[in-house]
């Protein structure tokens, strides 16, 4: 089952602030975790921060089960800054409704009952008491699909242009080697003259060589503009990978928010749309055309 909880909601103001990235979609995974599935919380980045966040089984052995929502760093123990407790063991369950949320001051629970949580099934594994909030026709779904191969695409086509450019650079390097190297000899001379008058040690002959190397790369003008282009170009390539991060991060927040206000709307419909076929419905039951004679 393509399953995902939308956890949505206020917490209380003094709740503990690693609670607030708590809220957000999280996705089923395929591993277990006290003999149940994980969560991970979607659109997270966890090489950037190692602080992404996830939702698993806890039974404190004592009858009380509950489903924790923390660090993915503490899967499986009870540190934690949200509490879901149940009668049962899936969190989709109608009587998992209890919130609780870890306080600022200290290592208590306190109430969040503000806080919720829906279920979430792609079309092909619909539920009952499931709430589906992603449909999209096949026009749309292949626009989609279009769209992401032109991504992959044009991102495969950068990588390979960077690749050629690293080899170009690695190229010109050798090609200026030659004449650095002439110019390291020619700096390093009179210090290996001293050397052999013993005039200096072994030390300072050392010393002076990593100077002349230094000099003599710091004297070839065109060396020198490549290694400043050069450094220019994998900065701007890493600006460009964490503007795509940040994007990305941010389209998937607002998909999330979107999927919030879904949930909403579908659940204000529901509460109105049998009332409303009951008000056409005749004396039988049946439910009348408009415009039928009474």
């Amino acid at each position: 089952m393509n399953l995902s909880l939308l956890i949505t909601g206020e917490l209380p103001a003094d709740a503990h602030p690693g609670a607030r990235n708590a809220c957000g979609l999280y996705r089923r995974q395929g591993h277990l975790v006290n003999g149940k599935p994980a969560f991970m919380k979607d659109g997270q980045l966890l090489s950037s921060t190692g602080e992404a966040m996830a939702m698993w089984f806890h039974d404190d052995g004592n009858g009380q089960k509950s489903w924790l929502v923390g660090k993915h760093t503490n899967l499986g123990n009870d540190d934690a800054y949200l509490e879901l407790r149940c009668s049962d063991d899936e969190p989709a369950q109608t009587d998992c409704i209890e919130w609780l949320a870890a306080n600022l001051d200290d290592e208590t629970w306190m109430a969040a009952p503000q806080l919720r949580h829906y279920a979430i099934v792609k079309p092909g594994g619909v539920e009952p008491d499931v709430v589906v909030v992603e449909e999209r026709t096949r026009k749309q779904r292949d626009a989609e699909g279009r769209k992401r191969a032109i991504d992959v695409d044009s991102a495969d086509s950068r990588k390979r242009a960077r690749s050629a450019l690293d080899l170009r650079v690695a190229k010109a390097r050798s090609l200026r080697a030659s004449v650095v190297d002439a110019r390291y000899k020619a700096l390093l001379q009179p210090s290996v003259n001293d050397w052999a008058d013993d005039k200096i040690d072994d030390v300072v002959l050392s010393k002076r060589k990593a100077t002349a190397r230094e000099a003599a790369n710091s004297e070839d003008a065109p060396l020198r503009a490549l290694e400043s282009a050069y450094a220019g170009f994998t900065a701007a390539i890493e600006r460009s990978r964490q503007a795509v991060d940040a994007a990305r991060l941010a389209v998937q927040q607002a998909e999330h928010a979107e999927d919030a206000a879904e949930v909403t709307l579908e659940t204000a419909l529901r509460a109105i749309e049998p009332e409303a076929e009951a008000a056409v419905a005749g004396p039988s039951g049946a439910v009348k055309r408009e415009g039928a004679a009474g």
